[in-house]
């Protein structure tokens, strides 16, 4: 094989699968050997002997190995790389589901991703909301919308028409009748 234009990261990656391989064979080598062992001490009559004739493999030691694993019953510590905590961008103090509930509420019209994605852009810029770029506010909405709509149920989606693209039609629950739909008024002119 050819791990010339491997990436560092894949590279470590694919190192550890092999070393994790190469441990389990060692594991199953070492029951075989030791069942022959007993297997022969058994034949010959005597159960405290076990074969020592057979060559012991020993693992070749590796340029990477995780943390805490075993080779050979022996725990093997090495020094983990130092990880850069992650950013949560979607934080229990994010603006963006309260921003979502109010634009619904003013407009008492569904509003489709589409224009929860452009009004947000808007207002990111116009209020300074300190968020770097359009692709950021875009992707911190479209979580705000999955939770709001999936987990907390505090909003209702509906699919778009066919042939508008992907993404739903976001409506309040309570603007909906006992049967779930929606009643024409709160309908925008795009559902």
């Amino acid at each position: 094989m050819d791990f010339s234009n491997l990436k560092e990261e894949d590279a470590k990656q694919l190192l550890m699968q092999y070393d994790a391989q190469q441990r389990q064979l060692f594991f199953q080598l070492q029951q075989v050997q030791s069942a022959i062992g007993q297997l022969h001490a058994v034949l010959n009559g005597d159960q405290a002997v076990e074969l020592n004739g057979a060559p012991q493999v020993q693992p070749v030691n590796s340029a990477f190995i995780p943390v805490g694993y075993m080779y050979n019953g022996e725990r093997v510590v090495t020094q983990a790389p130092a990880e850069q905590p992650r950013k949560r961008p979607y934080t229990r103090n994010s603006p963006w589901p309260k921003f979502i509930l109010s634009k619904l509420e003013e407009g008492q019209k569904t509003l489709s991703s589409r224009e929860i994605y452009e009004l947000g852009i808007k207002a990111n810029v116009e209020e300074d909301m300190g968020f770097p770029d359009a692709g950021e506010v875009r992707r911190l909405i479209s979580r705000a919308l999955h939770r709001l709509s999936n987990q907390e149920k505090k909003i209702s989606k509906f699919p778009l028409r066919e042939g508008q693209g992907k993404g739903y039609n976001y409506a309040l629950p309570n603007w909906l009748d006992k049967k779930g739909n929606l009643p024409d008024k709160y309908k925008s002119e795009d559902f």
